[in-house]
Order: structure tokens, then C-alpha cells, then sequence
């Protein structure tokens, strides 16, 4: 990692965890969302009747719902304000 990199994390109060490349099942964090995505993303394939071309538009559209939804940890916020005060 960069200088400048393990600067930012510091300024920004985020605590970095490392892992072995390439292998998400050892941060249940990305294994969840992958998951996640994964099972939304078919679901909306299947219910519009889409064909899997249209992965990476309904990906697209799914991080900008998801980023516009408050949850458990954005106590009365969503992480589009929080990012945007």
C-alpha cells in the first residue's frame, strides 16, 4: 500500500483489514455482499424477463438504489447523504 493510501485511511478514521488476494471467503464482509449482489441482480433479470446481457445495467442500477436505502449502521441517513454531508 501506498504512503499515501495508509494516509487517507488514517484521516478518514477507516481501519483496514488485510487478506490474501483473490480469496473473498475469508472476509465474510465480501462474501455477503457478493452474495447479495448476485441473488438480486438474478432476480431482477428474472422478474423483468431480461436477458443476461443486461448484467452490468441492473448491477448499475442496484448499487444506486442500495446507495439511496439507509441501514443499520447509517442511523438516520442514507450513505448518499452521509457521502454528500
Amino acid at each position: 500500500m501506498s504512503n499515501e493510501f495508509i494516509k487517507f485511511t488514517t484521516e478518514c478514521d477507516i481501519t483496514h483489514q488485510h487478506t490474501i488476494q483473490n480469496q473473498p471467503q475469508q472476509n465474510s464482509v465480501a462474501e455477503h455482499a457478493n452474495n447479495f449482489l448476485t441473488e438480486y441482480i438474478s432476480t431482477m433479470l428474472n422478474k423483468s424477463r431480461m436477458a443476461k446481457a443486461f448484467l452490468g445495467e441492473c448491477l448499475v442500477a442496484l448499487i444506486h438504489i442500495w446507495n439511496l436505502c439507509s441501514g443499520e449502521a447509517m442511523q438516520n441517513t442514507t450513505p448518499y447523504q452521509a457521502w454528500h454531508n
